[in-house]
């Protein structure tokens, strides 16, 4: 879960710093918007894990349900490593 705080409080000042100062409103706006849109999807998505894998009396439903969650961090992570290099070897090629 640590994971998952450290990358919403770097998402803001990153988006700050990336954007051209005319487009940091709609970005903000927008990374606000998605980050509390997964935060809802998330808690849906564990609860239907939960449900599926045994109920929360389960620990291995919990075990499953800590897995989706990373693997949605994970992905985020990734993804937004991948457009920042691409960012960069635009930066280069011009």
């Amino acid at each position: 879960m640590c994971t998952i705080f450290s990358d919403a409080g770097a998402l803001t000042p990153a988006a700050i710093v990336c954007v051209p100062p005319d487009d940091r409103g709609a970005v903000l706006a927008l990374q606000a918007a998605a980050s509390n849109g997964a935060a809802f999807v998330s808690v849906i998505v564990c609860g239907v894990v939960l449900h599926a894998a045994g109920g929360v009396g389960s620990e291995t439903a919990w075990r499953y349900a800590i897995i989706v969650l990373i693997t949605g961090s994970a992905i985020t992570t990734f993804a937004m490593l991948a457009l920042n290099r691409r960012k960069q070897e635009r930066r280069l090629s011009v």
